[in-house]
């Protein structure tokens, strides 16, 4: 049997998704042209699902790529003139930063210590950025960021374009979509997905960025500008062959949420999951939440820290009983473990994990 798993990506498969996988399969839509008019309704309803989950206005585009991490440096090659800056408390909040100053973009990093948030001071951002960005759940630490902090930055800088990054959290929190320029995220975390299809919101005020810069050719957006993603979007298409799978398992998962009362109903879900398992750890006598401000603890992700030897025997006991956990991220490795809160997981391996903790003594 597979083990149960609770690693930070990709997600568990809940047993419907691995019905729509065979599905596919047996229908013969893996095999139909991307191009072909029934692929193209295949893809209008599942953006038209995607747009009701997320509350995503109309007037935004929605754009597939293969991964957020190719988001994030189409972000910066359609949008970035010169100069981004970047709230950072983590690896995935850094790694904005890091793609920005690779393609040649001068950087600001404001950042915050890992286990915590930076300030999220509108007045720290340079007046030359073109571009903020904001993870609002650092992967690597299991620390969130609130909405409110968010629309703090918008409403500071309201004439500066801004992304946010909600990878690990998308699908297990509702978000004020009008209040950035640009969401991205990919599906196997919280949607509960394969790996290998990444997804974004761009405003109107984006794309007209985007646009300009185009004309000027001051951009380095090359082929994938978003200009060329939204003339095939319009069609209900993407420029290049997309993950036809995935998409269309994105359709059928979010036409299923949808009807289970969307994303107010997975959040409350995983707040429920996350108060239970940091309940546990409150009276734990050798582990403990590595993010020491419970309004900072994620409820998508938990970070549990220990002694580098109690970690491992964690590890162990819980390979003993078929389970999978995270493990934690660069310089918290030996002494982290992540624990994924994610929509598949069910309050029966809930059960499971904390049966696994309970015994580490």
């Amino acid at each position: 049997m597979h083990p149960l798993t609770f690693t930070i990506g990709p997600s568990k498969l809940s047993e419907e998704v691995r019905q729509d996988i065979r599905e596919a399969a047996d229908c013969g839509i893996l095999e139909w042209s991307h191009r072909s008019k029934q692929w193209c309704e295949v893809y209008a309803e599942a953006v038209d699902a995607l747009r009701r989950f997320f509350d995503v206005p109309q007037e935004y585009s929605v754009f597939f790529l293969s991964s957020a991490t190719e988001a994030m440096e189409r972000t910066i090659l359609n949008l970035v003139q010169s100069e981004s800056c970047h709230f950072t408390c983590g690896r995935f909040s850094d790694l904005f930063a890091e793609i920005s100053t690779a393609n040649d973009k001068r950087t600001t990093k404001i950042e915050g210590p890992w286990g915590s948030l930076p300030s999220f001071d509108p007045a720290a951002i340079p007046g030359a950025t073109d571009l903020v960005t904001v993870t609002a759940n650092e992967t690597s630490t299991g620390v969130m960021c609130s909405n409110d902090d968010i629309r703090r930055i918008r409403n500071g800088k309201p004439d500066t374009l801004l992304a946010v990054d909600i990878t690990s959290i998308a699908g297990s929190k509702v978000f004020p979509i009008d209040a950035a320029d640009i969401w991205l995220f990919s599906v196997q975390k919280c949607i509960g997905l394969p790996a290998g299809l990444g997804i974004m919101f761009v405003s109107p005020k984006a794309m007209e960025r985007a646009l300009k810069a185009e004309e000027a050719q001051t951009d380095r957006a090359g082929y994938f500008s978003f200009k060329s993603m939204q003339s095939f979007e319009q069609k209900s298409q993407t420029i290049c062959t997309p993950n036809v799978l995935n998409i269309f398992l994105l359709g059928r998962q979010m036409k299923r949420w949808n009807e289970q009362e969307g994303c107010d109903a997975k959040e409350k879900s995983a707040r429920e999951k996350a108060s239970r398992l940091y309940r546990a750890l409150e009276t734990h006598p050798l582990l403990n939440c590595f993010v020491k401000d419970s309004a900072l603890r994620s409820h998508s992700i938990a970070c549990i820290e220990g002694k580098a030897d109690v970690i491992r025997r964690l590890h162990t006991l819980a390979a003993d009983r078929n389970i999978l956990l995270g493990k934690g991220y660069g310089k918290l490795k030996e002494t982290t473990a992540r624990i994924a809160l994610f929509p598949a997981i069910t309050e029966d391996d809930m059960t499971r994990l904390i049966e696994v903790m309970s015994a580490v003594a």
